[in-house]
């Protein structure tokens, strides 16, 4: 059996950088101590330039699939394989950590999902840049910046590159509209009052 089902967060809770499920302050020190590169992104690295935001997961960024899922993997998460059509809520995900890597390798996969077996917290990894062409990967960790979160010293992306991530997320998914553009909105007041981050 290569698969179980995992059902997603029970209490249905959002969370923001100040209040981080131990699960995920887990996994964030799991990749730093395991000197595997990444770069916040998403809604948690949003909040981290002062914005009031909730989201349910947490999205990293890296270039190092395989080192990334044996970290998670080493912290209780597990890859998502597909959601059950059945059972709203629920996802199979990968017992072992090499046939998530294996599955994740052959479908030359973007990004993956993984959701802790014990919390239901899920954690969100991009295999590079969501938008290659338009914002590379190489881009985003050389201008990303330093931030404090539970204790742990993380990079998210610079403010001018969440931003157009966000466009990006938009343009991919016209119907996150209401969050996306709170986003966007908070983003361009961040960098007018504080000038820009991108080195």
């Amino acid at each position: 059996m290569t698969e179980e089902i995992l059902f997603g967060d029970p209490s249905g809770g959002e969370v923001g950088p100040g209040a981080l499920p131990p699960d995920h302050l887990a996994a964030l020190a799991e990749l730093s101590d395991r000197g595997i590169p990444f770069v916040l992104i998403g809604a948690v690295a949003v909040a981290l330039t002062g914005a009031r935001r909730l989201t349910r997961d947490v999205d990293a960024m890296t270039r190092e699939a395989a080192p990334a899922v044996e970290a998670l993997y080493a912290r209780g998460f597990r890859v998502v394989s597909r959601p059950v059509a059945s059972e709203p809520g629920a996802y199979a995900v990968f017992l072992e950590a090499r046939t998530a890597v294996e599955s994740i390798v052959r479908a030359r996969a973007a990004s993956f999902k993984t959701i802790h077996e014990r919390s239901r917290v899920e954690f969100d990894v991009w295999i590079g840049s969501p938008d290659e062409g338009r914002l590379p990967a190489a881009e985003i960790e050389r201008r990303a910046v330093p931030a404090e979160i539970g204790g742990l010293t993380v990079r998210r992306a610079c403010a001018e590159d969440l931003l157009e991530l966000k466009r990006i997320a938009l343009e991919a998914d016209p119907e996150r509209a209401d969050r996306d553009l709170s986003d966007i909105r908070h983003l361009e007041r961040y960098l007018h009052e504080n000038g820009p981050e991108a080195r």
